[in-house]
Formats: structure tokens, C-alpha cells, sequence
């Protein structure tokens, strides 16, 4: 007689779904160090399609010493500005197969344990999303092809136009690191605008990747995610580190060119050539934020290849052996940097631009959150069946906006002398 056993319900798998969820959402992502150290500011100031707040941008005058029997001083108050940013909407799917799900019928736990090997992965993943997103600077770009060519094969940042790669900055990496196999690619011409094609990925290098087919790309073609909104290039992502840590341009609406300098961050560049971190280095780009804003940064981020670049030239100086400082999401620093006595912790994050040290003033970032990330079940399902095909799946979403209040506490150390660890930290 046949085996007249069936496959586990929809229903069951769904349940044990939000089991797993609830268990494993409490996780910390190693590779999300960033996006760990800012709280969440969920729906604030939320009206319409967008986020809108009030940001100081002059403050008040009407000080001065006076004599007996002559006029108080001109009273004047501060400036202000009405911030404005429009959450981005961030996804990640996650799919089973009709032969997964059936196997979970004769062996619960095994499928129960790769069910959460499975949403682990899927959850990490776009974490780590997130996490790249807070270091770009809002327009999409992964990397550039410098010398555009009719290949399979792509080699980004070096090349015609310059050193130009990863986030499609100067001094800005390799250009792969936030490439990987099985990704879909969009390609743009130079314009940003122009829609070249959307390829696979099937191989990377360390300074290559290669998709499924031949694509011809153009000097300086742009790379992003592909997706069925090929409109959405210039402003599909978050307004992240590079966005923010700028002295021109404007952020959330607001244009330092309107406002004045109270708008503009900090920028310690060296016009595109290389130098070693130093003391004196670090030191200037903490006295200018501070004299410019009156706030004291709190967190360096940047690369590995630069925490371990300045481990050889300054941290033997800086480095407090057995801090004991841990920050937000479990994570501890690699080192402090002594600034009048007191730490501030320096992390290392592997999605941060290479060649570059963001100080930040932590209490002036802030994660606008619509709903936190979350599992589609509007439907009262976390599992979908997938039209015409023998599986189900899951969607992670996130409606997400950093918000800046103040950007003159935020700084940038460009031009940094970086060792090249991507090979193997992304193997």
C-alpha cells in the first residue's frame, strides 16, 4: 500500500515560522556594526510621506558687556529649519520549496533546525543591507566601471577616471566588495540615468566580477541593485555617512549654501592622495567639529584596513588595554582614542568606504523607523505560495530613514592610507 502520508500543512509551517522568528530576531549580526549604535526613532514627526523636523541651524545672539545707563545689547534668536526625508523601503525574500516542506513531515526537527539555518542567514542578510546602506550616500551605487568594455568580466575602480570604487567614491575601495556571487546587477551609464542592462553575478575577485553574459558597459558606468524600479537610482536608498559627512550639498532638504556653516560637517581631505593616519590628523578634525558644533564625537568608524594601518602608527599610543566599554548591540570596541582624558571607542566595520575615519556625535543620528524589520503577514501569513511554482516564501521589510539633527557634529578624515583586508574578510 502506498504511503498515504502528506506533507505538513501550510498552516503548521506558518506557525512554526513565527516561532523561529520570535527566537532568532533577538540575534546580534556581527557584520552590522553600524546600524547596531544608532537608536531607533519609530514614526517621529511622520506626516504625509515624510519625516519632518526641526533642526537649529544659527544659534542666538544679544551678548555683550554695557555700561551703566546705555542699551541692553540687540536681542536675536536662533535658526531654525524644517528637515524633510522620505522613508526608503528596504526587502530581502526568503523562499522554501514544496520538497523542503514535505520533508519536515517525517523529520521535524532536522527541517525545523534548517528552516532556522535558512531565516538566520536571510535575517543576517539584510541586516548587513541596512548596514551598507548607512554608509552610502543615497544614490544606489555599489561601484563604477572606470573603463567601460564588452565582457562578461567587469573590472571596477581602477583605470580611465581615476581610483574611483566601492560606493563610487574616490579612494573608495576595490570596487567588489559590496558585489557577490548570485546578485543582479543593474548597469547605468555614467549619467546615472541611462540604463545600460541587468545581469547575474557568477565569480568575483578581489578586483573582478563576472556575470552571465556579456554586457557592454561605459566609461564610468554606475552598478546598483537591480530591481523592476529602474527609476529609482538617484534616490532609492538611504541618505548614509557619505551623504551626511559632507561640508557642501544639501541633506534632508536643507543646503548649507542657504543656511550657512551650521549645516556643513567637517571634511579632512587630501585631494585624492594617500597619507598615513596620524595623531595630530585625528586630533584637528576633533578640535574643528568641536569648535564648530560645541559637541564632542563619541564613535570612530572606519575600515579594517585602517584599524589595522593605525594600530602600526598610532594606536600604541592610544590604544586602553581591557576597556571595558561595550556599545549598543553587544558589540566592543577594537580600541579608544584618548581626547582629553576620555575614550571614545573606535569600531571597525567591513561595509565602511576604505581610506576613510567618520567621527561621529551618536545622540544627533537617530533610525526613523516606520515599523521596524519585520515579516510581511498582512494577510495574517508570514508564507506565501509562489504563483506557478512549487514553494512559498517570506519577504523582510524595512521603512527606514537615518535622521540627522545636527550636522555640523559630524565628521570625515579622507585620504587615509587603507591595507587591503577585503579578500579574505569577505572570502
Amino acid at each position: 500500500m502506498a504511503n498515504s502520508a502528506t506533507p505538513t500543512p501550510f498552516a503548521d509551517i506558518t506557525e512554526l515560522f513565527k516561532q523561529l522568528y520570535t527566537i532568532l530576531s533577538s540575534g546580534v549580526n556581527p557584520r552590522a556594526a553600524l546600524k547596531s549604535q544608532f537608536s531607533k526613532l519609530t514614526n517621529a514627526g511622520f506626516t504625509g510621506k515624510k519625516w519632518i523636523f526641526a533642526v537649529k541651524v544659527r544659534i542666538g545672539g544679544g551678548a555683550a558687556n554695557v555700561g551703566g545707563g546705555y542699551s541692553l545689547p540687540q536681542a536675536t534668536i536662533g535658526a531654525w529649519a524644517n528637515g524633510e526625508v522620505a522613508p526608503v523601503q528596504t526587502y530581502t525574500r526568503f523562499g522554501l520549496t514544496g520538497m523542503e516542506i514535505a520533508q519536515s513531515k517525517s523529520n521535524r526537527g532536522a527541517f525545523k533546525a534548517a528552516l532556522a539555518a535558512a531565516m538566520e542567514d536571510r535575517m543576517q542578510a539584510h541586516d548587513k543591507e541596512v548596514n551598507r546602506q548607512l554608509f552610502c550616500a543615497g544614490n544606489g551605487v555599489l561601484t563604477t566601471i572606470p573603463t567601460g568594455a564588452a565582457s562578461a568580466t567587469q573590472t571596477p575602480g581602477t583605470g580611465t577616471g581615476g581610483n574611483v570604487g566601492d560606493y563610487g567614491v574616490v579612494n573608495g575601495g576595490n570596487g567588489t566588495t559590496h558585489v557577490n556571487v548570485g546578485d543582479t546587477l543593474a548597469f547605468y551609464q555614467s549619467d546615472g540615468t541611462s540604463y545600460i542592462g541587468t545581469k547575474t553575478v557568477v565569480s568575483k575577485t578581489s578586483t573582478t566580477f563576472t556575470v552571465d553574459s556579456t554586457i557592454t558597459s561605459t566609461n564610468g558606468a554606475i552598478v546598483t541593485r537591480a530591481t523592476a524600479d529602474t527609476d529609482n537610482i538617484t534616490a532609492g536608498e538611504a541618505q548614509g555617512l557619505l551623504a551626511a559627512c559632507q561640508a557642501t550639498g544639501a541633506l534632508e532638504t536643507i543646503d548649507p549654501a542657504t543656511v550657512g556653516s551650521a549645516w556643513a560637517a567637517t571634511v579632512l581631505s587630501n585631494s585624492g592622495t594617500l597619507r598615513d593616519i596620524s595623531n595630530p590628523l585625528v586630533m584637528q578634525a576633533l578640535a574643528t567639529i568641536e569648535a564648530q558644533s560645541l559637541a564632542v564625537p563619541d564613535l570612530f568608524v572606519t575600515s579594517p584596513g585602517i584599524v589595522l594601518k593605525w594600530s602600526e602608527v598610532l594606536l600604541p599610543l592610544q590604544r586602553i588595554d581591557g576597556l571595558d566599554a561595550p556599545l549598543k548591540g553587544g558589540y566592543k570596541p577594537v580600541a579608544a582614542f584618548l581626547n582629553g582624558g576620555a575614550p571614545i571607542p573606535v569600531i571597525s566595520d567591513i561595509d565602511c568606504p576604505k581610506s576613510r575615519l567618520f567621527l561621529l556625535t551618536t545622540s544627533t543620528i537617530q533610525m526613523a523607523d516606520l515599523l521596524g524589520t519585520e515579516w510581511m503577514d498582512d494577510d495574517g501569513s508570514m508564507l506565501f505560495r509562489i504563483v506557478g511554482v512549487d514553494g512559498v516564501e517570506a519577504v523582510l521589510r524595512k521603512y527606514w530613514q537615518p535622521i540627522y539633527t545636527q550636522r555640523n557634529a559630524l565628521g570625515v578624515v579622507e585620504d587615509i592610507n587603507d591595507i587591503d583586508t577585503i579578500a579574505y574578510l569577505n572570502g
